[in-house]
């Protein structure tokens, strides 16, 4: 049979529940993201009675998951190309969740602000490599419907935030656990914010990796495997589709170690064909979020 490429392999098997389970995990992942960079609005005000914080150590506050994810964002992608989109979204989100539920139990503002910060340099990895994972088990026709619909999740976590602190924050209980650390309500609503995280990380634990990165790294016979599982999981039949998978072309590795691979891949950018869109992006992007 004709090799075709894997556009036409997603498209030959259709859409179906193996996509929809692929975008429900996509959903809780994005929701977790925003809900825990959220957070940190509720943390500025919550934590200023017991922790008597000033201007400064608000702002500390407010800017220390900022500043993780600012960080990581830098190199996530190139983890992202060289151990998989699913391997690293599973790691970014035990990262993040761990840190975040130690970060509720700090006792003071500073080590506080160091977990929010290390918390934001493992949420980059979720926030961003979620629409990479949910667009390569789709065909190209469905890919800007199910982004559209996936960055709905915000919407859901602007809704679930809120109505988690009218659950848990106007009772005002708090349970004592020496004489001088008080489990307060609102170390039980960042606990709260971590729920669709660990919805998520079990999601992401039971569907495959994407046959485009699998392809990518010469592993044909596990992107055979992953198009195996959306067939079965829309309920056909593997042997009745004659697919056969053509070899995507290699990326480029460059000899030198990780850290000269991040300057190369950050330096194509600046040059052509790439440059001109990258600042149209980058333009577009700073745009949006100052207006």
């Amino acid at each position: 049979m004709p090799a075709m490429d894997l556009d036409t392999a997603l498209l030959t098997i259709g859409y179906g529940c193996g996509q929809v389970i692929i975008f429900v995990v996509s959903f809780f992942v994005y929701f977790y993201s925003v809900s825990e960079a959220m957070s940190a609005g509720y943390l500025v005000i919550l934590t200023s009675c017991d922790f008597a914080t000033t201007r400064g150590e608000k702002t500390l506050l407010a800017n220390s998951l900022l500043g993780g994810m600012v960080a990581s964002g830098l190199f996530i992608g190139l983890i992202a190309d060289r151990y998989g989109r699913k391997f690293t979204i599973r790691l970014a989100l035990i990262g993040a969740l761990c840190f975040s539920f130690f970060s509720a139990l700090m006792p003071e503002l500073y080590s506080l602000a160091v977990m929010r910060m290390i918390v934001g340099v493992f949420l980059s990895g979720v926030a961003s490599l979620q629409v990479g994972f949910l667009t390569e088990f789709h065909a190209p026709k469905w890919r800007p419907l199910v982004v559209t619909l996936c960055s709905q999740s915000q919407t859901a976590a602007l809704m679930y935030c809120p109505l988690m602190g009218m659950a848990i924050l106007p009772p005002n209980f708090s349970v004592t656990i020496s004489s001088n650390y008080d489990m307060r309500a609102w170390r039980f609503l960042m606990m709260a914010m971590e729920i669709p995280g660990w919805i998520g990380l079990l999601g992401i634990s039971l569907v495959p990796e994407t046959p485009y990165y699998l392809m990518s790294v010469n592993r044909e016979d596990k992107a055979i495997m992953a198009l195996k599982w959306i067939c079965r999981m829309n309920r056909k039949k593997w042997e009745d589709l004659e697919i056969s998978v053509a070899e995507l072309p290699r990326a480029t590795i460059v000899a030198g170690g990780f850290w000269r691979e991040l300057w190369y891949e950050s330096m194509r950018l600046f040059r052509r064909p790439y440059v001109t869109r990258f600042m149209l992006c980058l333009w577009l992007v700073f745009g949006i979020y100052l207006v």
